[in-house]
């Protein structure tokens, strides 16, 4: 098959910012009407809305034929991962731009890696070093489960946002990206992690990475599109001082609990098991930071016994949150773990409050499709969710050199990040607009 075409039209002020006597309801061939779990684009009905005029200028979301093209080898969940997997692989990843790491000291003691993308090869960790505008987004990321700034997913959005002059950085959580661990925690699907974002995003503005007034926006992938959408849902509660503007999760979780039940049975529990190995792998190193540590997140004396052993024979994913996750962080069960840290059923109709798109392949062997906020997305005039039949898990195959996080030609971009992009440039545009 041939090569997908850029999938939308240049976006500015002129494509977006309309006056209120012409606004209309968009028409998109794509647009799922009635149901759920059908591949299309589920948006609220009002026409003025953020996301209405984002589909109105943007092609891949009114023609079908602009919308994801898959091959039809890669026509099967399982196939696309694990193409798109070897194609991220080893020298075949994304060389990205370059970065330059902050190590940031958090109040527990902790210590965050946050890995600042370079300009043209030069070092972007002090704002006289950015040539950006102000009003220009910072974009943060957040990549999957035990992932990094060197996933090659990460590094192709990171140069799909400088093309359009952004600047951007890779946040890694607790444990993952070879940081310093300096205290016994690591990450959680919410409770920690959308705290760590929210301290990373004041510190980056104290110390001038992020302008005083700049925008920030927000990229998450399978467990980190799941802290980015706890994190701005957040915000509609805690109201505070620094907030995402803006936000894109890709491939992620909604319904912990029914994931993890998907990863039990053949072949899917394979996944479940290599990334629990790469859980080990990140403990043992760091390990000794829990010695003597029996008080869990929430301040409770007594509540948390490291167990090395049971953590070390963790077989899945549900085995090490049961052994480590879930009591560190403050609860009885990997369950309740599950089902308190699951974004998709606190969308609503008011939350979240900042734009915010979500991305999700119907045929992900990983994640799965349940949770998806599909009806909340009818209602909520912020949140577009936007259903491939085909995927795989942060696959999105396109052809042989194109897909998330791959391309032959590392100028340039493929369907989904040109999606996220177009995205940001609409809500920065309406932004302005209201503003102004």
């Amino acid at each position: 098959m041939a090569p997908q075409q850029p999938t939308s039209e240049p976006l500015g002020p002129q494509s977006v910012i309309v006056s209120e006597e012409k606004y209309v309801h968009p028409r998109s061939e794509l647009r799922v009407e009635t149901g759920t779990h059908k591949e299309g684009i589920y948006f609220s009905s009002r026409p003025s809305s953020v996301v209405s005029r984002f589909v109105r200028a943007c092609t891949a979301m009114r023609e079908r034929s602009s919308f994801l093209r898959t091959p039809w080898w890669a026509r099967n969940g399982h196939v696309n991962t694990l193409v798109a997997h070897m194609f991220r692989a080893g020298s075949k990843g994304h060389p990205g731009e370059g970065y330059d790491r902050m190590l940031l000291r958090t109040d527990d003691g902790g210590t965050l890696s946050v890995d600042v993308t370079r300009r043209n090869g030069v070092a972007s960790t002090t704002a006289s070093a950015s040539p950006c505008a102000e009003d220009d987004p910072f974009v943060l990321m957040i990549a999957g489960l035990g992932g990094s700034s060197a996933d090659p997913y990460a590094q192709a959005m990171t140069s799909a946002c400088a093309r359009r002059g952004w600047r951007s950085a890779v946040v890694c959580m607790r444990g993952t990206g070879q940081g310093p661990v300096t205290s016994g925690r690591l990450f959680s699907a919410r409770r920690g992690s959308t705290d760590d974002l929210r301290f990373v995003m004041a510190e980056l503005k104290e110390k001038g990475v992020i302008g005083e007034n700049q925008p920030i926006f927000g990229v998450g992938w399978s467990l980190g599109g799941c802290i980015m959408s706890n994190t701005v849902l957040e915000q509609d509660s805690l109201d505070p001082a620094v907030k995402i503007e803006c936000a894109a999760s890709l491939g992620a979780p909604y319904d912990l609990h029914k994931s993890s039940e998907l990863l039990k049975p053949f072949p899917n529990r394979v996944y479940s098991q290599r990334m629990a190995q790469g859980l080990v792998q990140i403990l043992r190193t760091v390990a000794h930071n829990f010695d003597g540590v029996t008080t869990n997140y929430l301040g409770e004396e007594g509540k948390f016994r490291f167990d090395p052993d049971a953590c070390y024979a963790s077989k899945s994913i549900l085995d090490f949150d049961e052994a480590l996750t879930a009591p560190f962080f403050g609860f009885g069960s990997a369950r309740d773990y599950y089902d308190y840290s699951s974004p998709g059923r606190r969308f609503t109709e008011s939350s979240p409050s900042v734009p915010t798109l979500v991305i999700s392949a119907l045929d992900d062997p990983v994640v799965g499709n349940v949770g998806i906020p599909f009806e909340a997305a009818r209602e909520n005039e912020n949140l577009l969710v936007v259903a491939t039949d085909c995927g795989g898990h942060l696959g999105w195959c396109q052809s042989s050199r194109l897909g998330c996080g791959f391309a032959s030609d590392a100028g340039e971009s493929s369907w989904t990040e040109d999606v996220v992009c177009d995205f940001f440039a609409n809500a920065l545009d309406h932004r302005a607009g209201t503003r102004g």
